[in-house]
């Protein structure tokens, strides 16, 4: 019987959260000038996602080719074969280009991650302001052409990258 209690007022839990973040029905309009920011930020967010994620790509290949020429490096220092002092100062040189090439790509890398956590904010303020909420057509109609082709393409085949809270450069 405590069983059927418990899995009662579990369920009656679940159901009052669900409610508590439903979106609301009757979230008060845009103003025009919220209306205006919101258009900007779609607009924003149209223009600079879908690069984004094609850089995120080639930033990935790089980092897969600098990690396989570290391990390449790393064999071919244990492999002790550069007996020859011509043979280890190429080594060493091409040791320093490798590792200059890492630092550059750590500093390309970093200015990208900046970049997506400003995506990131700017999309978390839409959905926190602009997202569900109703505006007058007066509003709307008032809007630049650009701004209203932005609203009338959304948002919903963008994908905004992210980086995890702890990720870092």
């Amino acid at each position: 019987m405590k069983t059927v209690i418990q899995v009662i007022a579990l369920s009656l839990l679940v159901g009052a959260a669900a409610f508590a973040q439903a979106p609301q029905s009757s979230a008060s309009e845009l103003s025009t000038s919220e209306l205006v920011r919101c258009a900007q930020q779609v607009e924003i967010l149209r223009r600079e996602a879908p690069p984004m994620g094609q850089r995120y790509r080639q930033l990935d290949a790089r980092r897969n080719f600098i990690n396989q020429r570290t391990a390449a490096l790393r064999a071919e220092a244990s492999s002790g074969a550069g007996s020859d002092l011509d043979a280890h100062l190429d080594f060493e040189q091409r040791n320093l280009q490798h590792r200059q090439q890492t630092i550059a790509f750590n500093a390309e890398l970093a200015a990208y991650v900046q970049e997506v956590r400003r995506i990131e904010g700017i999309k978390r303020e839409y959905d926190r302001v602009c997202a569900g909420r109703p505006y007058r057509r007066s509003a709307f109609q008032a809007l630049p052409p650009h701004l209203q082709a932005a609203m009338r393409a959304g948002l919903s085949d963008i994908r905004v990258p992210y980086v995890d809270a702890g990720a870092g450069p």
